[in-house]
């Protein structure tokens, strides 16, 4: 391998595969492999080519190994998991991984959830979804959209060792990144009676595809944050100018990226919306402004949304946002360094502590965190449209009862040879 060619990532991959094989029995003698001084060598070979690799090529190398295990226990019958549970084994001993972190896949969610009563709602002739009057129940259904985005985890989030997990605005998406989890697409799907739902990602958004009936929504997740320098990322990046004004970089430079992904995703499926809660809602404003489809977006309904542009950008978007009082974010980045809310009719709702909660509850910093939870702007929609079957903590109890269920083939897998 020349310095000049670059890795021979397939070569690597096929080496490591190799040396996760079963050893072939040599009936000669009985327990000892045949083949026991070419796995030497081969191993030896290939720490010497992983020694001298970048860190971004060992990244690709580890896509690349885990992409080809999945398609090869396939092929052979074996379990996904426990294949993935081997390999990442092999790769923590060639130096590839830190540690050991088996990915638990759900593939069902109980049909009691909001997701449930999604046809309720879209299939409601008394909701209009070709207008662009506000409406408290499209705000509820679109929270309810949103919120799901937390239950499936990205790439990034699953596989990233995260020094600090900072902040997660969801109860659900605390408890399965905490187990190293999350619920499959089509779970998701089949809980809504969708036809499927598409993810498209991003270094730090997630944006969920799903077509209903004959419409489309788009629901942005922000990657979640767990790092002080993604905070630091998000809330201090420069603005990036254009001719209608300043826009925040980070969040343009995404958007911008992913459009043409976006606009093939959706095709000609009208009405076309486009949320989502936190960061995601900041990108979903943004995705409005640029999106050049053959459908043009409704207004968006956006939940505790920081500010995405400078006056002239943000009052080009007329949006009906939605925020508790006591939440930091849709403060952020501030306005001295010349963000505006100009575009947003805003609703305000109040933030109390649930009765019986106690002190705790009351404490500062847990009020701002409840302000900006995702569960709680759903539950508060549900309370303005009278629609009050489902508790903020109705999806935390469904994941927790499947994560127990599952936690003997966990201990399975972590025994895995």
């Amino acid at each position: 391998m020349s310095e000049v060619d670059g890795p021979d990532f397939d070569w690597l991959a096929k080496a490591i595969l190799y040396l996760d094989s079963p050893r072939p029995p040599n009936p000669n003698h009985p327990g000892v492999s045949s083949d026991d001084d070419l796995r030497r060598a081969l191993a030896h070979e290939v720490s010497t080519r992983i020694s001298v690799l970048s860190a971004a090529d060992k990244r690709a190398l580890v896509a690349i190994v885990l992409q080809t295990g999945a398609l090869r226990s396939t092929a052979t019958g074996m379990e996904e998991q426990i294949r993935h549970a081997r390999l990442t084994k092999r790769l923590v001993s060639l130096g590839l991984r830190e540690r050991v972190q088996p990915i638990t896949e759900l593939h069902s969610l109980p049909a009691a959830s909001p997701l449930s009563r999604i046809w309720h709602y879209f299939g409601n002739a008394r909701v209009d979804w070709a207008g662009n009057q506000r409406d408290e129940r499209k705000a509820y259904m679109l929270a309810c959209l949103s919120e799901i985005a937390y239950l499936y985890l990205t790439d990034r989030e699953l596989e990233e060792d995260s020094r600090l997990r900072l902040f997660i605005p969801s109860r659900a998406g605390r408890l399965l990144h905490l187990q190293r989890a999350r619920f499959t697409t089509d779970a998701l799907a089949r809980s809504a009676d969708l036809p499927g739902i598409a993810v498209i990602q991003s270094a730090r958004f997630a944006f969920f595809v799903m077509r209903i009936g004959g419409m489309a929504v788009i629901a942005v997740r922000g990657t979640v944050i767990t790092d002080w320098r993604d905070w630091d990322t998000d809330f201090d990046a420069p603005k990036i100018a254009t001719p209608e004004g300043a826009y925040h970089r980070g969040f343009f430079d995404e958007a911008r990226d992913k459009l043409a992904e976006l606009v093939d995703a959706v095709g000609d499926a009208a009405p076309l919306y486009i949320t989502g809660h936190s960061l995601g809602a900041a990108m979903a404003s943004i995705l409005c402004l640029l999106w050049s489809g053959p459908v043009k977006p409704m207004t968006p309904y956006v939940f505790s949304s920081p500010r995405f542009g400078t006056k002239s950008v943000a009052k080009r978007l007329p949006r009906y946002a939605y925020m508790k009082q006591g939440d930091l974010v849709p403060g952020l980045p501030p306005k001295w360094m010349g963000y505006s809310d100009e575009g947003a009719d805003m609703t305000i709702f109040p933030n109390k502590a649930p009765p019986g909660s106690g002190w705790q509850e009351q404490l500062w910093f847990r009020k701002k965190l409840r302000a900006h939870s995702i569960e709680q702007m759903r539950v508060t929609l549900a309370s303005e449209i009278a629609d009050r079957e489902f508790g903020a903590d109705c999806y935390t109890t469904q994941i927790a009862a499947a994560i127990k269920q599952m936690q003997a083939k966990s201990d399975e897998l972590k025994k895995a040879p």
